[in-house]
C-alpha cells in the first residue's frame, strides 16, 4: 500500500503549505534522531515533507491520490473590529460582573477573576461565520497554574470554541457544545509563547480551524460543532486558584470571504 504523506504529516489534503511547514517542524523537533526520535519515522516525515512542500511534486501526487477536501481558489479578508482595548466599548457584552473586576490600565484591558473555576468573557455581538481574530495577551505569572485566558469565538446559544493560553508556555484548545466539553487539543507546551505579551490568532473557515501565536502557526484542525457566533476574550481561574487576572490589547476581527474552485 502507498504511504499517505498527509496522514504521516497529521495534516488535512487541503492544508496550506504554511500549515505543512509549521507541523513538519514540530514533528521534526520530536522525532529527530539527536533528540533520542525514531529514526524511520523520521525518515518517513522527511519523505513526506519533501513531496508535500513542492507545488509541482504535490500536484503530481494528489492526482495518484485524490484530495477529499476541495482547495480554496480564493479568500478576502475584511476589517471588521479594532480596538487598542484602552476604552470600555457599549458593543461589548459581558458575563455578570459579581465574580470579575474590569480595568483600564497602562494601555492594556485588565480583567480579574475572583473565585475559583470561574471564567469571564467579553463578546462582540454580531455573529461570523468564516473570521480571523487576533489579539495581545498577558498572563502574570503571578497567577496560578490552572489560570488561563485567550480568544473565545463562535460562541452562540449551543456553545463555544476556546483557544486558551496558560502559564509557562501551555496551551489548549477546546469546545463547549450543548453543555458539553470537549478537548480538541490537550494541554500542551510550546517554545513560539513568550513571558510576558503574546499575541494570539484564530483564523476559522468553515470547519478549518489554525491557531496561531507570535505570527506562527500553532496547530491546524478540523471541527463542524460550532459554525457561526460571537468572538471575544476571556480569562479564567483554575479549581484551586482564588484569583486570576489576564491583561488584554489590540484586538482585531476580520471577516473573510470564500470563492470555491
Amino acid at each position: 500500500m502507498a504511504k499517505n504523506y498527509y496522514d504521516i504529516l497529521q495534516v488535512s489534503p487541503s492544508a496550506d503549505p504554511e500549515v505543512i511547514q509549521a507541523v513538519y517542524r514540530r514533528l521534526a523537533r520530536k522525532h529527530h534522531p539527536d533528540v533520542n526520535g525514531d529514526a524511520e519515522m523520521m525518515k518517513s516525515i522527511n519523505e513526506a515533507y519533501a513531496v508535500l512542500s513542492d507545488p509541482r511534486s504535490r500536484v503530481a501526487y494528489d492526482k495518484k491520490h485524490p484530495a477529499s477536501a476541495p482547495r480554496l481558489k480564493k479568500t478576502d479578508k475584511f476589517l471588521i473590529y479594532q480596538s487598542d482595548l484602552h476604552r470600555e466599548r457599549e458593543s461589548w457584552l459581558m458575563t455578570r460582573a459579581d465574580y470579575c473586576e474590569t480595568e483600564q490600565r497602562g494601555g492594556y484591558f485588565l480583567m480579574v477573576i475572583t473565585q475559583p473555576a470561574r471564567v469571564a468573557f467579553k463578546v462582540l455581538p454580531t455573529p461570523l461565520y468564516d473570521l480571523e481574530i487576533k489579539v495581545t495577551a498577558s498572563l502574570p505569572r503571578t497567577n496560578g497554574k490552572g489560570a488561563e485566558c485567550g480568544i473565545l469565538f463562535r460562541k452562540s446559544d449551543d456553545g463555544f470554541y476556546k483557544f486558551a493560553m496558560h502559564r509557562d508556555g501551555y496551551y489548549s484548545f477546546g469546545a463547549c457544545y450543548k453543555d458539553k466539553w470537549s478537548r480538541l487539543i490537550d494541554r500542551q507546551h510550546s517554545d513560539l509563547f513568550e513571558n510576558g505579551d503574546n499575541k494570539l490568532m484564530v483564523k476559522a473557515v468553515g470547519r478549518k480551524i489554525k491557531l496561531g501565536v507570535n505570527g506562527e502557526l500553532l496547530a491546524s484542525l478540523q471541527d463542524d460543532k460550532l459554525l457561526e457566533g460571537r468572538v471575544g476574550i476571556f480569562a479564567a481561574t483554575g479549581e484551586e486558584e482564588l484569583i486570576a487576572s489576564a491583561k488584554f490589547k489590540d484586538f482585531v476581527v476580520y471577516q473573510i470571504e470564500r470563492n470555491r474552485q
